[in-house]
Parts: C-alpha cells; sequence; structure tokens
C-alpha cells in the first residue's frame, strides 16, 4: 500500500508539473502541492512514519537544551527515504545529531525519532542541512548533518554544529544542561572538502590571499567568537570574490 502511495503522490505531481510551467510557478508552489497531496492521503500512509518513537533521556530545565535554535518545534521540511516532505514541525538534536517530527493530532501526535541513515537533507526554522560524508585533505574521515551557510561560485561553507552534556543537580533530581561544542566547518572547493580549523588551515589552502585572510581575522575578532557561523561566511565570501577576480 505505502508502495502505491507514494507512486500516486510521485505521478500526480508529475501530471500537474506542466500547468505550473505554464504558468511560471516558482519551486515554492511545488512545495505547497506536495504539502496539500500529503493531507489528501494522510500521512500516516507515506514512509514518514516509519521512525522511533521519541522518548527524552535528557530532564532539562532551563533554555540550556540539546536542540537547534529552540526547545519547541520549528517549521521544516524532510527527505527521508528519498521522499521530501513539507510542511512539518521539527527538532533537531544536536547532541544525538537526531530529526525529530511532530506527527499530526489526527494520529496522536506522536513525535517520532527518523532513521538516522535514512535522512538525506532537511530544513528548520530556514535554515538547511544536508548529509555529508567524506575524508578531509589528511585523509581523516568526516560525516553528519552540515548546515550550508554559503555557496558561491568557487567555493561552499558547511558548518555541524555540537552540543556537550553537563550533568546538574537540584534539591529533587539530576537534569542536564546543554552547552555549545565547538562547530566544524568544512570548506568545498575544486569538488573536495578541506576542514578549516583555523587561520592556518585558510593561509595553507589559499597561500595567494594570506594577506586579505590576516586582515580579516584582524578586523573581526569579537565576531570570531560571538558569531562564529558569520565570521565564516563572510571570510569565505571575501575568499570566493578573490578567486572569481583572478579568474579574469
Amino acid at each position: 500500500m505505502r508502495g502505491n502511495i507514494i507512486g500516486c503522490r510521485l505521478y500526480f505531481f508529475i501530471s500537474l508539473s506542466n500547468v505550473f510551467f505554464a504558468f511560471g510557478q516558482t519551486s515554492t508552489n511545488n512545495d505547497v502541492t506536495y504539502q496539500w497531496f500529503d493531507q489528501i492521503v494522510g500521512i500516516e500512509n507515506t514512509a514518514l512514519v516509519n521512525g522511533i518513537e521519541y522518548e527524552e533521556e535528557h530532564r532539562a530545565i532551563n533554555d540550556k537544551t540539546k536542540f537547534f535554535k529552540s526547545k519547541d518545534f520549528l517549521n521544516g521540511t524532510v527527505t527521508y527515504k528519498n521522499q521530501s516532505y513539507f510542511g512539518l514541525q521539527l527538532k533537531y538534536d544536536l547532541y544525538e545529531s537526531n530529526v525529530l517530527v511532530r506527527l499530526p493530532n489526527r494520529i496522536g501526535g506522536t513525535t517520532l525519532k527518523l532513521i538516522k541513515d535514512e535522512v538525506q537533507d532537511f530544513t528548520i526554522d530556514g535554515h538547511a542541512f544536508g548529509v555529508i560524508s567524506d575524508r578531509d585533505n589528511n585523509g581523516a574521515s568526516f560525516s553528519g548533518f552540515y548546515e550550508k551557510l554559503f555557496k558561491g561560485e568557487y567555493l561552499g561553507l558547511y558548518t555541524k554544529y555540537k552540543k556537550n552534556a553537563v550533568e546538574r543537580t537540584d534539591k529533587k533530581s539530576l537534569y542536564y544542561e546543554f552547552i555549545e561544542g565547538e562547530s566544524e566547518h568544512l570548506i568545498q572547493y575544486q569538488t573536495k572538502f578541506y576542514r578549516i580549523e583555523g587561520k592556518k588551515d585558510l593561509v595553507e589552502l589559499f597561500p595567494e590571499f594570506k594577506s586579505e585572510i590576516t586582515a580579516h581575522y584582524k578586523r573581526n575578532k569579537t565576531k570570531k567568537k560571538r558569531r562564529a557561523g558569520f565570521f565564516m561566511s563572510s571570510l569565505v565570501n571575501l575568499i570566493d570574490n578573490r578567486l572569481i577576480a583572478s579568474k579574469k
């Protein structure tokens, strides 16, 4: 039955694609179409329900939680078992790298933990994450969910966020606080990924832009600590622009 539903969904979308193209619609229309169709067939009849019922193992009593952006469910999409789903309520657990989805109330409102290896990509609150599994320039392997922070003509920047658990106790019980760990940055250049841990790595990769890289670090010391994502994005954007200029 599930295979028939997915096949029907694909056929339905293809049958309407010419209509959307004729009116010059954007990909947003496709998202709305999928969401509308999921509502009709019932999300309970799709592969999305093939997850594990989620049980919280880490009690938290303040805002220092393990989740990305918020402890609340946020609007998002997910590609799961090669099928895309829109208009979902998601959480992203940074401590254990799990994507959680809240099912509609009509089927119990259960929270499911999606099977990690079956998630191809997802967006949450407008932030786009995808799976990267490769080896860096030193041969060290890396894998996981990385946010796409920048995509230029020559360079891409992808960041993996982490949180570390700290056990706390009050008068009655044990609880946890989650502290932001060091983010892992990858630069994609000429189809290869390079792990960037600091200025030294960037200078080794782009020695011709050493002066610009050094100047950027000096100008943005505060942003490097407080807004690491913005700092790295602006730096990679700078290098990408220098690469574009050098190719002319």
